[in-house]
């Protein structure tokens, strides 16, 4: 008879750990799918790996060979896969998935004048893969970064960036006020002086208001007129944006 004893040891060779996604950088809110393309050199049944070990963001896990992942962390999002071979050698591996985002700084300037649809708006892209697209909701449909004629109201821009991620902007052009006389004080002259005066209230448009008075062609930056001979008068006034009202009195 013989005894003795055997020592089997197993040697673990050529496992190599790799993934394939639809996406390595997704945008916030996207679904990716993930399958594991990794390789262990023994193969059994037309398969050399047969467990697999997912860990991603926010502590979630799987352990099919395909899984499914929402993105909601912008960003950097480390992933990792451990991967079981049939004898049971493992390999795991660290990815970083990016997730794209798109930050945007609005301005708005409104309109100059009540009824007159001159303003303007403008989106600046901060982050995001240019080259960026730009569709605007005015009844336009400008595409481009910088858009005008607008009326009042409040307006929405959709901009995506080269990757197919979007975001949304939203602004608000303001009107102002129709310009009108409040109030109009008159007081006429006595017979054969110049001691009438004329006091214009005025409210809406933009301060500060100019006056004129025609045909003595007086411009004031006050809305009190004085000296003035019995007569009519034409008047003109305007808010800091030209913006204009006329008239007689």
């Amino acid at each position: 008879a013989t005894g003795g004893f055997s020592n089997v040891q197993t040697v673990c060779i050529n496992m190599e750990t790799d993934i394939s996604a639809d996406d390595f950088t997704p945008c916030p809110g996207q679904e990716v799918t993930f399958t594991d393309i990794s390789t262990s050199g023994l193969i059994y049944n037309n398969q050399d790996i047969y467990n697999w070990s997912w860990i991603l963001p926010g502590s979630a896990t799987a352990s099919d060979e395909t899984i499914a992942f929402t993105f909601t962390e912008e960003g950097d999002n480390p992933l990792l896969i451990i991967t079981t071979n049939l004898i049971g050698c493992t390999e795991s591996e660290f990815f970083t998935i990016t997730v794209d985002s798109i930050e945007v700084e609005l301005s708005v300037e409104g309109m100059s004048c009540f009824g007159v649809n001159d303003g303007t708006a403008s989106v600046t892209p901060l982050s995001g893969d240019a080259p960026f697209s730009f569709l605007w909701d005015d009844p336009l449909a400008q595409t481009t970064a910088e858009i005008n004629d607008l009326g009042p109201g409040e307006y929405e821009v959709f901009v995506t960036d080269a990757a197919g991620c979007e975001v949304i902007g939203n602004i608000t052009v303001e009107q102002p006020l129709l310009l009108l006389i409040d109030e109009l004080e008159i007081d006429s002259a006595t017979c054969g002086l110049n001691d009438g005066g004329i006091i214009f209230h005025v409210d809406g448009g933009t301060l500060p208001y100019s006056f004129q008075l025609n045909p003595d062609l007086m411009v004031v930056d006050d809305s009190v007129f004085t000296d003035l001979a019995d007569g009519i008068y034409n008047y003109e006034i305007k808010d800091a944006n030209d913006c204009l009202l006329n008239g007689e009195v």
